[in-house]
């Protein structure tokens, strides 16, 4: 993942890969004691938590109920934080599970990369990050029934047809800010459109998800609103993550294995392309 001209390893591959290990290596299991029994994977490997992983998901709790919380009363909420951090996984698995049937309409987590849907020759002249976001947001609708559509009109029309708050996020927003060229004047009147959304449509709550780079441009671009830093986990909640997808499966970590593993990510480096190193970040 870029950040500023170096590329760092995401941190939470690196943590995920260790403890996944720990559980299905049964000769490494035998051999540290990590594990005393070997059911089903408790954790979900590489990738994010996702929705389904929410019963599965420690460590921000707390975080996740306060900015649940957030979403629901304020109109704009920015999540920042590095990459790696576990800002998609606090979004998908810990965030959007606390709002849904909170007499609200919970759309799917939006994203702004557009990949090869830019240029569409069969579609007309359209915005590429506003299909994308508004593609995502409405699951299952057909791009040519969104051509065409602002941020404002979308949200307006669902307004019209729920009678609860538009609860809306985008997951790595930053990446609106890495468009180049011609695709820079479609990502300045994206931004315009989700402005305009926010303050025409009061029951539109946006929370976006970025990294610390993109922060002030993207506040710049649509107003402060609240924000949130996402800080490592300290000692104790990365043990709590560690431990608690464990409760009630039928595994148990030998006496002290859990705080051994968490020590040993803890202190481990992250290596970026160029070659300099800083401490693991456990998400």
């Amino acid at each position: 993942m870029a950040g500023g001209t170096a590329t760092w390893h995401p941190p939470r591959w690196k943590s995920r890969m260790r403890i996944t290990q720990a559980v299905t290596d049964g000769a490494d299991v035998a051999r540290t004691g990590t594990m005393t029994r070997s059911i089903e994977q408790p954790y979900p490997g590489t990738r994010p938590f996702q929705r389904a992983d929410s019963h599965r998901f420690f460590g921000r709790v707390a975080e996740a109920a306060e900015l649940a919380e957030l979403w629901r009363i304020t109109r704009l909420t920015v999540v920042h934080g590095p990459a790696g951090i576990g800002k998609t996984s606090l979004l998908d698995a810990g965030i959007v599970p606390l709002v849904a049937g909170q007499n609200a309409d919970v759309l799917p987590i939006g994203r702004a990369s557009f990949g090869a849907t830019y240029p569409s020759a069969a579609l007309p002249r359209h915005n590429p990050y506003t299909l994308a976001v508004l593609g995502s947001w409405s699951s299952g609708e057909t791009a040519s029934r969104l051509v065409g559509q602002t941020v404002l009109e979308f949200v307006s029309r669902r307004a019209e047809r729920d009678g609860g708050t538009i609860l809306a996020a985008i997951d790595q927003a930053e990446e609106l800010l890495a468009s180049p060229g011609p695709r820079r004047a479609h990502r300045d009147r994206f931004l315009a459109e989700l402005a305009a959304a926010l303050r025409e449509c009061p029951r539109f709550h946006l929370l976006l998800s970025v990294r610390d780079e993109a922060l002030d441009s993207i506040t710049d671009a649509l107003g402060s609103g609240v924000s949130h830093a996402v800080a490592p986990l300290s000692f104790d909640k990365a043990l709590e993550a560690v431990t608690g997808p464990v409760d009630g499966t039928g595994r148990s970590f030998a006496p002290r294995a859990a705080e051994r593993l968490v020590t040993d990510v803890l202190a481990s480096p992250a290596t970026t392309v160029g070659g300099t190193a800083r401490p693991v970040s456990f998400d």
